[in-house]
């Protein structure tokens, strides 16, 4: 459901294939455009190119150009329509507007489509003997985004340049995520099970925000962590500086595009992870949804009695740090004085529970625009406008 700042429209995708405009001011239909021929499942707003892509549920693409700033009032240019031949239902989708590419997933490749012309380039499968994780998350790097993008999996943090066929040049291990009850107790810790992945920056500096699951307890309440974006993005480069080292390309993945003889062939498996990176907690409880990150660093999300709240990220990673290093000193004979209060999280306003009946939770669609909430279920859309200027504290556990 891609929410336009300017001029405050918003497209949604339906499942009998259509796409409607909205009006985000007044949460007005303007009109239906070109669908799809079965349910929308995917949709992304290329603003370098006045674009809307959108992908449905059996792997049909399509490419619609707007001409001008009179989105709403134009009608839309078929650029390209295409479909991904594998046939696999798509899971996740990217698009690197400025690499004038995107990134299509399905539960056992990824595959690289030319953004221009709609244009398979390459797939990314695993290696054999290995299984494709399908808890990956594509992201870009928001220090490169036009030359590098991240893959994010629940051990991992896999590196790839665009050039040289979105190959892998560098891979960091992730430290293992459990709960601080689990740890002081000696019980067995439950593996984490990765759900979703945003980035965003904060000054100078690159993060990513990691929700979290806990296996085998759908039910559990997401559990969230920030990954510091610290290391070198060419730090895998060739040292000629002219593009990937093919001798450290690809670690888990192989391309099935040979310029040679046609034929896929595995690259050189790359060095294993050396570098553990460290997860901040953000200790957070009841969290339902997240519904994104506003422009001031907040933490926007549902809570688990349908409350939508928002807090402060940066204070939420100090009380995670310090929370961590308390226990870190406890497993080591010491002890810290210093409590770690919890971060101020502020209440917005109350989703009825009409609003979730028979669907739940995560059935529907949110967005952040600004500081408007825009909710979508069952064909049905709300705005809530300035949504975040009305605020109170919320009651401490």
């Amino acid at each position: 459901m891609p929410a336009l700042d300017s001029p405050g429209l918003i497209f949604c995708g339906r499942d009998d294939g259509t796409i409607v405009l909205y009006d985000r001011r007044t949460a007005t239909q303007i009109r239906k455009l070109h669908g799809h021929k079965s349910a929308v499942r995917l949709m992304a707003w290329c603003g370098r190119r006045n674009c809307l892509l959108s992908v449905d549920a059996w792997g049909s693409i399509i490419l619609q150009h707007y001409a001008g700033d009179r989105v709403g009032q134009t009608t839309p240019t078929v650029l390209f329509q295409t479909r991904l031949p594998s046939g696999k239902v798509v899971a996740g989708m990217l698009v690197a507007d400025a690499a004038g590419n995107f990134i299509l997933s399905t539960a056992v490749a990824d595959h690289i489509f030319n953004l221009e012309d709609g244009r398979l380039e390459c797939d990314l499968v695993p290696r054999d003997g290995e299984a494709a994780l399908a808890t990956r998350k594509w992201i870009l790097d928001p220090r490169a985004p036009v030359t590098h993008v991240l893959c994010v999996e629940e051990s991992c943090v896999r590196v790839h340049a665009w050039a040289g066929g979105c190959a892998e040049v560098a891979r960091f291990s992730l430290a293992q995520l459990m709960r601080p009850a689990e740890r002081d107790s000696g019980a067995p810790v439950t593996p984490a099970h990765s759900r979703n992945a945003t980035a965003y920056t904060t000054g100078r500096e690159a993060r990513i925000l990691l929700e979290f699951v806990m296996q085998n307890e759908p039910a559990s309440p997401l559990q969230l962590a920030l990954l510091n974006l610290d290391f070198e993005v060419g730090q895998a480069l060739s040292r000629s500086g002219k593009g990937p080292d093919t001798n450290h390309a690809f670690g888990r993945m192989k391309t099935t595009v040979d310029d040679t003889d046609g034929k896929s062939k595995a690259p050189p498996a790359a060095a294993p992870a050396t570098t553990v990176l460290s997860l901040t907690p953000i200790p957070l409880a009841d969290i339902a949804h997240v519904i994104g990150i506003s422009d001031t660093n907040r933490l926007v999300f549902l809570d688990r009695c349908s409350w939508v709240c928002s807090v402060d990220l940066a204070a939420s990673a100090c009380v995670g740090d310090s929370r961590r290093r308390r226990h870190q000193a406890e497993e080591d004979g010491e002890s810290d004085p210093v409590p770690s209060a919890p971060a101020p999280t502020q209440r917005h306003f109350y989703i009825p529970d009409v609003w979730f009946a028979g669907w739940g939770w995560m059935s529907y669609v949110s967005a952040l625009a600004q500081r408007d909430i825009v909710l979508t279920r069952g064909g049905n859309l709300a705005v809530v406008r300035g949504g975040l200027d009305y605020a109170e504290a919320a009651p401490c556990d």
